[in-house]
């Protein structure tokens, strides 16, 4: 399986809880071996109950495996 992804727009569960989609902007392997990517948020989201704001534009990580599906090639 190719882990570098950036560039790639994907779909991805944010804290298990958020279905985000947008592009990779970076991709790396953590000291644990884990892969993590950055990912530019298409659309923001908003969480009252854990207390955090992200504007489209903005970058969250994800781990390799919350991402759901890569939407280009």
């Amino acid at each position: 399986m190719n882990y570098k992804l950036e560039g790639k727009r994907v779909s991805a569960m944010y804290i298990s809880e958020y279905l985000i989609t947008g592009t990779v902007v970076s991709s790396s392997v953590k000291y644990d071996g884990e892969v993590s990517h950055s990912v530019k948020l298409e659309k923001g989201i908003v969480s009252p109950k854990l207390g955090f704001k992200y504007d489209a534009g903005d970058q969250v990580n994800v781990r390799h495996y919350q991402i759901q599906k890569i939407l280009s090639i």
